[in-house]
């Protein structure tokens, strides 16, 4: 049991939710008021989605808080860490 009630709870779950739609399909809309370089941006989106990107962002910081000193760790750095271990039991149990 974590000290995390959120991770707790998810865990707990013996199956995922399935979903019977896509959420937001077709959201992604990458033009010239949106972006300095839509090309650019619908190559990079094609290959590496929103949600990869934000995950090895999130991987990368968790990484960086690890190396920091208990002492030096603020609230904000806790609610990170308590959603980020959220997020990877959701994608455990999915």
């Amino acid at each position: 049991m974590s000290s995390n009630p959120y991770v707790d709870a998810l865990a707990a779950w013996s199956i995922a939710p399935v979903f019977s739609q896509p959420i937001l399909p077709g959201w992604t809309i990458v033009n010239n008021f949106n972006s300095g370089s839509p090309r650019a941006e619908s190559m990079v989106v094609s290959k590496f989605s929103y949600g990869r990107q934000l995950g090895q962002i999130c991987d990368a910081l968790a990484a960086i808080i690890d190396e920091l000193p208990a002492d030096k760790k603020n609230p904000a750095v806790k609610k990170f860490l308590d959603m980020k271990a959220a997020i990877d039991v959701l994608k455990i149990v999915s």
